[in-house]
């Protein structure tokens, strides 16, 4: 048997661009705004106790507090831009040989795994995701401790039937 090698002519594979991935729920887009409300008001307050209480004999400038008041808020109106702009740049794709992920405003990435290198999948929610009925599924393929792929924004029975398929899959596969 002859080893061959042959080149393949990129110009003919299939591409994304004439697929529609499927948004993410608009509500996590919410929980993306309170989670970044709460990283924020805890920043605030540390400037505040720091502001307020360690520095009592060597009082700070004030130029230099509202400095840093001034920064955090700035960033913090950047987080939101990014989460507002690059949310719609956010989507999934269940295909029938895999799964594609597609995210990032600034870093733009697309993750796809082939569902026959999947070992598990598993469906998660914080706390403040199940007060909005918002679920998580984290696919696993060999090797690692972390999952492979994550897909926040699901609502929780999409998330189900996907990890049901995955299931189903994987045990056809074996």
């Amino acid at each position: 048997m002859l080893f061959e090698n042959n080149v393949i002519d990129t110009s003919e594979l299939p591409t994304l661009e004439n697929v529609e991935f499927k948004p993410l729920m608009k509500s996590y887009k919410t929980l993306l705004f309170v989670n970044s409300i709460i990283f924020f008001l805890i920043l605030f307050l540390i400037v505040f106790v720091i502001v307020t209480f360690i520095d009592i004999e060597n009082e700070i400038p004030f130029n230099v507090v509202i400095s840093a008041y001034s920064i955090l808020a700035v960033i913090f109106l950047l987080r939101l831009l990014i989460i507002h702009f690059g949310f719609a740049l956010k989507g999934y794709l269940l295909r029938e040989h895999d799964i594609i992920y597609r995210s990032g405003l600034i870093n733009r990435k697309i993750i796809a795994i082939p569902i026959s290198r999947v070992q598990h999948s598993e469906i998660r929610q914080s706390y403040l995701a199940r007060l909005m009925k918002i679920s998580k599924i984290r696919i696993y393929t060999a090797g690692g401790n972390s999952s492979d792929l994550s897909i926040h924004g699901l609502a929780p029975e999409i998330a189900q039937q996907i990890k049901d398929f995955l299931s189903k899959t994987i045990s056809e596969h074996e």
